[in-house]
């Protein structure tokens, strides 16, 4: 899937790795010249508790990563003062789009957020065919695919255990 929308998708140098052909941008940190290997999986891996029962087709559909700036920091803060103080009043004018933190083991979780799209958009998938299922010899490839996507995990583990077949 490639989703690059944001500026720093667009500046980011992409690398690929040799064991299965997965993408990565090299994304700064909040650390100065300090960088980290990202991509969409990353992100999806060590998304927010809040949106845990996520498939990754639809994840990629309704969030996209930007870098936290001072509106990100004031959303926050008034979340975190609204829980203390009980009902907000509501506020005239479009609500801002949700927010959402990455999970502390994310690479960028303290430069980067989640931002609920305005609109959704429509993943396009990019890479190797989706194998077929009518097929003997493509039937648990066809099977980890479909999984991956539109299944909620964290880990392979959570779609597979390692003694299962993915049919």
């Amino acid at each position: 899937m490639d989703v690059s929308d944001t500026e720093e998708n667009l500046n980011a140098k992409e690398v690929e790795t040799n064991d299965f052909n997965e993408q990565f941008s090299i994304g700064q940190t909040n650390i100065p010249n300090n960088y980290a290997l990202v991509n969409i999986r990353i992100d999806y891996q060590y998304r927010p508790s809040e949106i845990a029962d996520t498939c990754l087709y639809d994840f990629v559909r309704t969030y996209h990563k930007k870098k936290v700036d001072k509106t990100d920091k004031t959303y926050f803060d008034n979340q975190a003062q609204s829980k203390e103080s009980g009902p907000q009043i509501k506020r005239r004018g479009p609500q801002p789009n949700q927010r959402l933190k990455f999970k502390e083991n994310h690479p960028q979780y303290e430069s980067h957020i989640l931002i609920q799209r305005t609109g959704t958009v429509v993943p396009v998938l990019i890479g190797p065919q989706i194998p077929r299922k009518d097929r003997e010899d493509t039937k648990e490839r066809y099977a980890r695919a479909i999984l991956t996507l539109f299944l909620p995990w964290t880990s392979v583990d959570h779609l597979c255990q390692t003694d299962i077949t993915w049919d």
